[in-house]
């Protein structure tokens, strides 16, 4: 999926931030990646640019910000009016009211931050380890009332923990314009979170698969389950 596709698919897919918001905390636990064992599909290279640039892009966008900013309420000025109301032959220039630069300096942080978190969370949502176990596979200190869980590590997961679904809440559908996959969270029908799994490059049980063999077997794994493609 190509960079500003995935960037279009952010208000449609929704966000962990979004998904997280909808259900309690005890109901998405986090689980230490260290207590389990070897993934059933991982990726090892970002998918994409957008992935492995997420933290150059950021700091693009906060100098882009702050230098807009200092620009607006140092230098954004307007010429000085004689007192017929004319312009001077020499111009001289002075700021403008502080409200006007307070409000266009809101507006333009306002972008800067949506930006920010535009990218950060559409590179967020894409998984780079998957675990689909058994509730007996589990750590004995995991609580989970599920028959399997999924187990989802992004490329932004912090401290290396990953989220934990019950399967029965995850469901397949696929991405647009692309041979990858979207993990949505919650019943068909039902908005909830979504996170991409990209196919290429895939190593499925330990080994390099192809594009076509990594999505049969996901699709396989999840049982081509409602919704699937």
């Amino acid at each position: 999926m190509s960079f500003f596709g995935r960037l279009r698919k952010v208000r449609s897919l929704g966000s962990f931030a979004a998904h997280l918001g909808k259900r309690n905390a005890s109901s998405i636990p986090s689980i230490p990646l260290a207590e389990l064992k070897p993934p059933f599909y991982e990726v090892k290279k970002a998918p994409d640019l957008l992935v492995r640039l997420t933290y150059p892009f950021i700091f693009a966008d906060i100098v882009w910000t702050l230098g807009g900013l200092d620009l607006i309420w140092n230098r954004w000025t307007r010429p000085v009016e004689s007192n017929e109301g004319n312009i001077s032959e020499e111009t001289q220039y002075e700021l403008r009211p502080w409200w006007q630069r307070a409000f266009l300096g809101t507006m333009h942080v306002g972008f800067g931050c949506a930006w920010a978190y535009l990218v950060f969370t559409s590179s967020a949502r894409n998984i780079r380890k998957l675990w689909i176990l058994p509730r007996r596979l589990l750590p004995q200190s995991t609580s989970f009332a599920g028959h399997h869980a999924v187990i989802a590590e992004g490329f932004r997961s912090f401290r290396k923990q990953g989220r934990m679904y019950d399967l029965k809440d995850c469901y397949l559908s696929a991405a647009k314009r692309s041979d990858d996959l979207i993990l949505n969270i919650g019943r068909p029908g039902e908005r909830g979170g979504a996170l991409f799994i990209a196919t290429s490059g895939a190593i499925i049980n330990g080994k390099p698969t192809s594009r076509e063999e990594s999505r049969e077997a996901i699709m396989k794994k999840f049982g081509v389950r409602s919704g699937a493609p």
